[in-house]
């Protein structure tokens, strides 16, 4: 009896060991397309490194009411190839970018993480925080301010499509 049990349990272990079928994920998601329209800023957070380095629990600020941030569109457009032109509206709003219509890159078409809109020194290389998927239609860019090497400050920019 106890033989019989044995094997029915290494009987069930090497049938238990059977590799799963996965189905195929699909087709990898285009998120360069997904950033093309118009976006509306929403929320401006200021971030200071140095107090998030040390532990310091006061290390955001929110911007969004200090300035009429809310005044400030950008209009990113693409083609089929990738990223082409953006422009910006200011308003009211502080300055955010250093020019207000140019061409925008990507540093990878496939996965971002960062985007340069204008280009040379006279471009702002912006680090992609969360981009719209699904129903979710929210755009988080954050700005990096250095001394030299040393992270300073940051600047996180929300936006919402419109």
């Amino acid at each position: 009896m106890k033989n019989k049990l044995v094997y029915l349990l290494l009987v069930l272990l090497v049938a238990g060991c059977q590799p799963d079928a996965h189905k195929e994920v699909g087709e990898v998601r285009n998120i360069v397309q997904s950033l093309n329209g118009t976006w509306k800023l929403t929320k401006v957070t200021q971030r200071d490194e140095e107090a998030t380095r040390k532990g310091f629990p006061f290390r955001d600020l929110d911007l969004t009411t200090v300035f009429p941030y809310s005044d400030f569109t950008l209009t990113l457009n693409t083609d089929g190839s990738g990223p082409t032109t953006y422009t910006s509206v200011q308003g009211n709003a502080p300055q955010i970018l250093k020019t207000p219509s140019g061409s925008w890159t990507v540093d990878d078409p496939t996965y971002p993480g960062v985007i340069t809109l204008g280009a040379g020194a006279s471009g702002d290389a912006i680090r992609l925080g969360a981009y719209p998927v699904g129903a979710e239609t929210n755009l988080s860019l954050t700005v990096q301010r250095k001394d030299g090497d040393k992270l300073v400050m940051s600047y996180i920019y929300e936006f919402s499509k419109q």
